[in-house]
């Protein structure tokens, strides 16, 4: 278990316990820090315990213990890079793989990565479809979690076009609350701001103009001064949302503020707000 200690150290932070609240009643609090550290081993027993209170089983923290430590990165940037080169052929095998390792090891997380990349598949392919219980099972998962750790981010993040007006605002209810409580670290804190941000841009694509502009109230009272990026980027909602409701020169206003600041932060970003801006402007015109 030399490199399961390392492991249980981000699963403990991320899920907002402390050494003493997860060790109490279980081991000692510095057995447990000697533990985290590489220092010593620990017996099965109370391995299972602590993945018990951390609300996993033994099989899915030997699955986090594969991909974990590089903080999905990989898995995640293939999944994306295949999404900006549209490769359907390629997202479909990882869909196809996905499953396969979940019929052969029942590991819950390879059905919730299958839909995330089933609805990263229907962004560029409408008609594909995945069962609407599998879809269910994911939000069940995701509304079960007491803390969200980059990878439930992610997998809610990049799914959320594959879900039902409810059913998004349902998981944005828990988003808002976890962001209110802070029951995620600093960096998974940013992360859900720009997940509602997209989620309020989907709404708006939709013509949802109310619901787009209640993420948008929130995410005002949430977005720190020192935010930059955050902030920016809800400038430009903030104005989208402003077009969307006829008040074109105060929110042509804000949009043009917003891109000229992408354009000094990321010449990448600035190009793909324009293209949604535009977008947008073909759906309200």
């Amino acid at each position: 278990m030399d490199d399961l200690g390392p492991l249980m150290r981000v699963l403990r932070k991320e899920r907002g316990f402390t050494l003493k609240t997860l060790s109490e009643g279980i081991v000692s609090f510095s057995y447990l820090s000697k533990f985290e550290n590489g220092e010593s081993q620990i017996s099965l027993n109370n391995f299972i315990r602590l993945a018990q209170r951390l609300n996993l089983t033994v099989d899915e923290i030997l699955y986090f213990n594969q991909i974990k430590m590089n903080d999905y990165t990989d898995f995640y940037q293939k999944i994306s890079v295949a999404h900006i080169q549209q490769d359907v052929a390629k997202l479909k095998d990882y869909f196809a793989e996905e499953n396969k390792l979940y019929q052969n090891h029942q590991i819950k997380f390879h059905q919730y990565n299958a839909v995330m990349i089933a609805a990263v598949i229907k962004d560029l392919e409408d008609d594909f479809q995945i069962p609407a219980e599998d879809v269910q099972e994911l939000v069940d998962y995701l509304m079960a979690c007491s803390s969200w750790t980059s990878y439930e981010i992610g997998l809610f993040g990049n799914s959320l076009s594959l879900f039902t007006d409810e059913l998004l605002m349902l998981l944005l209810e828990e988003t808002k609350q976890k962001l209110i409580d802070y029951r995620v670290m600093r960096k998974s804190f940013r992360d859900l701001i720009r997940l509602v941000q997209n989620a309020a841009l989907i709404f708006l694509r939709k013509g949802k103009i109310e619901k787009a502009s209640e993420l948008s109230s929130f995410l005002a009272e949430v977005i720190a001064s020192d935010q930059y990026f955050e902030s920016t980027r809800q400038l430009f909602i903030d104005g989208a949302i402003l077009l969307a409701s006829e008040q074109e020169k105060e929110g042509l206003n804000k949009v043009q503020q917003a891109l000229s600041i992408m354009d000094v932060l990321d010449e990448k970003l600035a190009n793909n707000h324009r293209l949604e801006l535009r977008h947008l402007q073909e759906f309200y015109n």
